[in-house]
């Protein structure tokens, strides 16, 4: 198997697994329906939501309309840097990019929330009997989180392992 096709592998588990859980998030926010990581995110409202679901404290989704783009994007930018998430996204280049923004940037952005609020780490990786056994624990219970790998399954882990196995013996 070449490198580019794990990469392939690895960007496909990933990206459907991130965009499942963007889904599981946001069910039953009013106009959100995320079904990519492109225009599902023009509006801001999808953002908001996803925020929401986490500190529904810190924001207010109620009377917030797909229209309202920059007041959308403004409120869960500074949300999100409010909780530590460093923003990567600009409100002028999300609205310039109206229907379409780049989905390399809403998705590393995503990620971050991702990682914040429900990244699972890899603590210790142990080969026993040829099987890799990973002990995980919550990131919040973890003395030094700069130690530490966010993880969204096993098996991308495991293909990103391969992949990077293989680059350097190359």
């Amino acid at each position: 198997m070449m490198i580019s096709s794990i990469k392939t592998i690895i960007f496909d588990l990933t990206g459907n697994t991130l965009l499942k859980w963007c889904q599981n998030q946001t069910v039953g926010y009013h106009g959100v329906d995320i079904t990519n990581f492109s225009s599902s995110w023009n509006d801001g409202l999808a953002f908001c939501a996803l925020l929401h679901s986490f500190v529904p404290n810190k924001m207010s989704f109620v009377g917030l309309e797909a229209k309202n783009k920059r007041r959308n994007f403004t409120m869960a930018f500074k949300v999100a840097e409010s909780v530590g998430i460093p923003c990567s996204l600009n409100v002028n280049d999300m609205i310039i990019r109206n229907e379409n923004p780049d989905w390399h940037a809403v998705m590393d952005y995503v990620i971050a929330i991702y990682k914040r609020f429900m990244a699972v780490v890899l603590v210790s990786t142990k080969l026993r009997h040829g099987r890799i056994i990973l002990s995980r624990v919550e990131k919040s219970s973890l003395r030094s989180p700069k130690m530490c790998v966010p993880l969204l399954t096993n098996k991308t882990l495991f293909l990103y392992c391969c992949a990077h196995f293989l680059a350097t013996k190359q």
